[in-house]
């Protein structure tokens, strides 16, 4: 019967943990960050990022064009601020400066199972949509 009640308690307290868990992990904040932020240009460039980042289209195949910002997490949540809004009372907000931006567009076949991509780097303001929390989800108008 102790055994019984250990056991039950544990998976009460497993039950627990698990409902417990932060619903931003796995959300679009984090699938944000995995897609679009980078700290530093990687000498392989958007076919190592994105191959290292598991980043594919809704139909797990290579995505045709993806759009990454050098920057930390930290300076772009920073742009999820009302003075950068774009439009009164909408989640649309755009960066005050210019950001170094890395452009990947595939230049293999879509089906093909090694993506490769073709990266050009420029300089502009970004627009992101932030959620309630003031948390970047998507980046908005880079081609993506």
């Amino acid at each position: 019967i102790k055994m019984m009640k250990l056991s039950i308690f544990l998976l009460w307290v497993l039950s627990v943990t698990v409902n417990c868990k932060d619903p931003q992990l796995d959300g679009p904040i984090d699938n944000f960050q995995n897609q679009h932020i980078i700290e530093g240009i990687p000498e392989g460039g958007c076919d190592d990022l994105i191959r290292i980042r598991k980043i594919k289209d809704n139909n797990n195949k290579c995505k045709i064009r993806n759009t990454f910002i050098n920057s930390t997490f930290e300076k772009i949540k920073d742009i999820c601020h009302k003075n950068n809004s774009v439009y009164d009372n909408d989640n649309l907000y755009k960066s005050p400066a210019n950001m170094t931006i890395l452009h990947c567009k595939l230049s293999s076949e879509k089906n093909e199972n090694t993506c490769k991509y073709n990266g050009t780097v420029t300089e502009k303001q970004i627009e992101i949509a932030c959620n309630n929390d003031l948390q970047p989800v998507h980046l908005a108008n880079n081609s993506e």
